[in-house]
């Protein structure tokens, strides 16, 4: 029963327009986001600033590790979690607007097995699409820039697989979770997929807004501590993979205040979170009627 579920949650997904349609635009906007432009350095001979949108712009190593970081939370800070809120919205709605789960329930579907399938089926569809994404938007950065300078194609991807593969799943996938859990927890409180879109987006609206907006005023109640272990992109964790395993990490360690130790809290918190709402979630389902 529980491989049953996420094949009918797969189902629903592929069969939703609005699927779609939102998979697309979180391709164009990570494409944009590849073209508008991130870095720049000052070139002494010419006098200016060299852009990576010019032509005559050098991806140095330093640069190209820094964009593993950087490209992840391009993707993460608002697209993939507005993805995410919107699909698992999709099959709220499906359960409470077209009765889908009275129908499992019928053929004997288990309200254990009923939550692991939805939850697993909405968790690997939308970690796919962000893996598929960082690797594309990455790569895409990096062809499009020159390729690494001093690297060869077949040395640069050689290296870029393991740091693409630790740093998604050490801070995409906990992230995927936190915000499938969430919103489905909203769904199962308000028994509608409207109410889990709405509460979803907000949260996910405030992390992408507090970081440009509110950070000023949420220091007068020390918010650094929301940023820095709580957020869904916690820079405890950001910081601490972002120079791994290169000579510049042990520095950043020191200045940002951060450690394994650190990074795992905050990988925990997220977890932990997502089995709170995971848990509520149960309740409400295990005693559901309608």
């Amino acid at each position: 029963m529980f491989a049953v579920t996420i094949r009918h949650t797969w189902r629903n997904l592929f069969r939703s327009p609005t699927f779609w349609f939102c998979l697309a635009v979180v391709v164009i906007v990570a494409t944009h986001g590849v073209y508008k432009g991130s870095y720049g350095y000052f070139d002494r001979e010419l006098k200016e600033v060299i852009y990576d949108t010019d032509p005559r712009f050098i991806l140095d190593y330093q640069t190209y590790i820094k964009h593993f970081s950087n490209a992840l939370s391009n993707i993460l800070s608002y697209s993939i979690p507005f993805f995410t809120v919107i699909a698992a919205s999709l099959i709220l709605t499906r359960d409470y607007g077209d009765r889908f789960f009275e129908i499992e329930k019928a053929s004997g579907v288990k309200c254990p097995a009923y939550l692991f399938g939805r939850i697993t089926g909405l968790v690997s569809t939308v970690f796919l699409v962000t893996t598929v994404l960082y690797v594309y938007s990455f790569y895409l950065f990096v062809f499009t820039r020159g390729g690494v300078d001093g690297m060869r194609t077949s040395e640069m991807l050689s290296d870029s697989v393991i740091r693409l593969l630790r740093m998604v799943f050490a801070r995409g996938l906990p992230n995927v979770v936190f915000f499938v859990c969430l919103t489905y927890c909203l769904g199962s409180l308000f028994k509608s997929g409207i109410s889990a879109a709405i509460g979803g987006m907000v949260y996910a609206i405030f992390c992408f807004a507090s970081e440009f907006f509110l950070m000023a005023s949420l220091r007068q109640i020390d918010a650094t501590a929301f940023f820095d272990w709580f957020h869904p992109i916690p820079k405890k964790l950001t910081y601490y993979l972002y120079y791994y395993d290169t000579e510049w990490f042990e520095d950043l360690l020191v200045s940002q205040n951060t450690s394994l130790s650190a990074a795992c809290l905050c990988i925990a918190f997220l977890v932990g979170a997502s089995l709170v709402y995971f848990g509520v979630s149960y309740l409400r389902i295990r005693k559901r009627e309608v």
